[in-house]
């Protein structure tokens, strides 16, 4: 039986190829955000998380100190235990968020799985990913990390979906990266191309030479394509439509 989600939407937004070209300056800003992103991450991670696991060693050596203690001052050692944790955990989905740093570690479809598995965890929505082992440009790469968070966060914020597929394929010299949630959807002819982060995609996608389309119909759902060169250079994608019919198994 074929997923619906592996197919075309069958209203495109008509807006969706009139944003303004990329400037220079466009590029720098975004540059400097990740660079400032990056910053944050660190020093979340050294500063805060340096703070949190100072804080659960102080309360070990307390209660080890204080031996034996009342059943209603126990809990309240459990609960700020299990506080501590949590703050340990919201940091580093804080801080995988402003940097994927498993990029660095691991394959751009293994961070695509982490990044499903944490939005289901947070909105109960469930996520199929469907990847192949593709070699990019680090810079693919993250444009590629940063055009499914926002879908996803799209999808959370205003979808109403009851499941979502992201699929990262090779297509010749392309990539092709397709976000598809079966929610709500919308009126393409009130589509405004500033909003819910579409110009940033693509923005991002069209500084790696490729090509974003967001297509949507309503009450049937939403779905976002991206066509991508593998190459470095940015040639200009060839060998495979924007409308591609391929579907992921």
């Amino acid at each position: 039986m074929t997923d619906n989600l592996s197919r075309p939407e069958t209203a495109e937004c008509k807006n969706a190829s009139c944003c303004p070209g990329i400037a220079a300056s466009d590029l720098q800003i975004r540059r400097v955000r990740e660079e400032e992103r990056t910053r944050l991450a660190r020093e979340l991670h050294d500063e805060l998380g340096s703070i949190l696991t100072a804080a659960k060693l102080e309360l070990a050596c307390v209660k080890m100190k204080l031996g034996d203690v009342d059943k209603d001052i126990e809990q309240h050692f459990q609960h700020l235990n299990a506080t501590l944790n949590a703050g340990l955990d919201f940091k580093s989905r804080i801080v995988g968020s402003l940097s994927p740093s498993s990029l660095g570690a691991a394959s751009l479809g293994a961070s695509l799985d982490h990044l499903a598995r944490e939005f289901t965890l947070s909105t109960g929505i469930p996520v199929t990913v469907v990847h192949q082992g593709v070699v990019l440009p680090e810079s693919t790469q993250l444009a590629i990390y940063r055009m499914v968070q926002e879908s996803l966060t799209n999808v959370g914020r205003y979808a109403h979906a009851d499941k979502v597929r992201v699929s990262l394929l090779e297509g010749g010299r392309n990539v092709v990266v397709v976000v598809a949630d079966k929610g709500r959807g919308f009126d393409p002819a009130r589509y405004q191309p500033g909003k819910h982060g579409i110009a940033g995609m693509r923005q991002r996608v069209e500084e790696c030479g490729g090509q974003l389309r967001v297509t949507s119909t309503p009450g049937k759902g939403t779905r976002i394509c991206a066509v991508i060169p593998r190459s470095a250079d940015g040639a200009p994608y060839a060998s495979i439509p924007l409308q591609s019919s391929r579907r992921a198994h």
